[in-house]
């Protein structure tokens, strides 16, 4: 049903994700005139259960540009496999940024 969109926000999905390229990222900033002053990354699982599947998914943008019959038939096939093959529960794994940048010579507290 989804043939036509993309695996990922960033296109090809032999692509590195666009806040994940933290070269480029860095690269852009410094180019500007700023100067890393911090860069965490953090990895969680994202639990998810019955319905909270499909909501998340519905504001997909590859699934919320469907016509509606399209969406709740895709959403339904969605909630058939959670509920079927993961017993109700599926878990996403995560990686949040935090890309922290300064002006040189700006005073840290």
């Amino acid at each position: 049903m989804l043939v036509e969109a993309s695996s990922t926000p960033s296109g090809d999905p032999d692509t590195v994700p666009f806040s994940l390229d933290r070269e480029a990222r860095e690269q852009e900033l410094r180019h500007a005139g700023f100067e890393l002053a911090l860069y965490a990354e953090s990895h969680w699982p994202l639990r998810l259960v019955g319905e909270n599947v499909r909501k998340l998914y519905s504001g997909f943008s590859g699934i919320a540009r469907l016509d509606e019959s399209t969406r709740t038939r895709t959403l339904d096939v969605l909630m058939a496999n959670v509920n079927g093959r993961f017993g109700g529960e599926v878990t996403r794994n995560l990686t949040s940024l935090l890309y922290l940048f300064r002006k040189p010579g700006a005073l840290t507290a």
